[in-house]
């Protein structure tokens, strides 16, 4: 009898992931950026914290006004190292082609404003932490030279880890 083997090839944006802030360029907040193995455990557990953002439309901005009436609905206020998890309703699409389409997108601003608060891993149950890669091509077409990828760039600001694909 020989050893069972298994062989995978993937991506890394196969499943669910978390982000590293390396991820997001080399530098944060003028240090070299964490790799994924040396993001601290305690950033990974903890009070975990679940936003309802349902009702936005996919394509839209999730925005620092969205968090705080989301958090406002649940009466609680940010705490450093809660893990915010971001429902937007993407997830049930998971297994259609659209699914990379489906998910609302969360602002550079609502970003920076959730680890001002001390939180330093935010997820979303989109394909991306931000929008749809085709609106963000857009708006960058249409003349915003901002429109891509803004949130993952926060992440050269202020230090924090997301979760995709939840």
């Amino acid at each position: 009898m020989a050893l069972a083997w298994e062989e995978i090839t993937a991506i890394t944006h196969t499943g669910t992931h978390l982000d590293a802030p390396y991820h997001f360029g080399p530098i944060v907040e003028g240090q070299k950026a964490k790799t994924i193995d040396q993001v601290p455990l305690e950033w990974c557990y903890g009070d975990g914290v679940v936003l309802d953002f349902r009702h936005k439309q996919p394509g839209d901005s999730i925005t620092v006004e969205d968090v705080k009436d989301a958090l406002k609905k649940i009466n609680y206020s940010l705490k450093p190292l809660d893990v915010v998890l971001c429902m937007t309703g993407a997830d049930k699409y998971f297994d259609d082609v659209r699914y990379t389409q489906m998910n609302p997108g969360i602002s550079a601003d609502a970003t920076l404003w959730m680890i001002d608060q001390g939180v330093k891993i935010i997820g979303t149950d989109g394909y991306g932490y931000d929008k749809p890669f085709a609106v963000m091509a857009k708006e960058y077409k249409d003349g915003d030279k901002s429109a891509l990828w803004p949130a993952h760039f926060a992440g050269r600001q202020r230090e924090y880890c997301h979760i995709e694909k939840l």
